[in-house]
């Protein structure tokens, strides 16, 4: 029940609560930014009312992200990594943090045959041009997603969390979301609600390798 789900949050000590209104998942199809601020509004104003957890909106979206930082929200977690400098002018607006996530193509064909010439130097590469993008819009707060599962076959995922130390270099907190993505299935065979103990195993994984946020269902 979502009207509870604040409290149960607050209760286990929840830092952040990210807020996704348009699914980024394999295939999903785009919504319009109207549609996505429609979806956000009810939930923006549960979640203040209710929790003391700062507010995350996946969203790549400005127009969603100026609604949500006018309504009370923190964070902007943008799956596009900061490319629509229009973005980065409101997150440095409002003063708020900002989530850069690595990903390769759309989501609606991100998964048809990702190929990369070095996985870990190509997103290195990139998170750190748009960490620099980011800082000269004016904004402080910046974290880092090498983006599991966002165009990554399985053997770039496992690349991603054994060299995952490696993105300390770029001096940002790094964030990691493994929780029920497709590869622990493609290495247990466990359907997506069998997957309980492969997202632990992977957050474990990364915390050892240095991830410092984790983004979980």
């Amino acid at each position: 029940n979502i009207a509870n789900q604040p409290r149960q949050f607050d209760e286990g000590k929840v830092d952040i609560i990210d807020i996704g209104a348009e699914s980024s998942r394999p295939g999903a199809t785009p919504i319009t930014a109207t549609e996505e601020i429609d979806r956000l509004g009810a939930v923006l104003s549960l979640i203040k009312e209710q929790s003391n957890a700062l507010i995350s909106i996946d969203t790549y979206k400005p127009e969603t992200a100026k609604f949500a930082l006018q309504n009370g929200a923190h964070i902007i977690n943008d799956i596009s990594g900061g490319e629509n400098g229009a973005m980065l002018q409101i997150v440095s607006e409002f003063n708020a943090g900002i989530v850069l996530m690595h990903k390769q193509g759309t989501p609606k064909t991100m998964q048809n045959n990702p190929s990369y010439e070095n996985i870990i130097n190509d997103i290195k590469h990139y998170l750190s041009n748009q960490i620099q993008a980011a800082r000269d819009a004016g904004i402080n707060t910046i974290m880092i997603d090498p983006g599991i599962g966002f165009g990554k076959t399985l053997v770039h995922n496992l690349m991603i969390l054994k060299h995952l130390n490696e993105f300390q270099d770029l001096h940002c907190p790094i964030l990691i979301g493994t929780s029920n993505k497709s590869f622990i299935g493609e290495l247990t065979g466990a359907n997506v609600d069998e997957r309980i103990p492969g997202s632990i195993a992977s957050i474990i994984a990364a915390y050892q390798k240095g991830a410092q946020i984790f983004r979980i269902h």
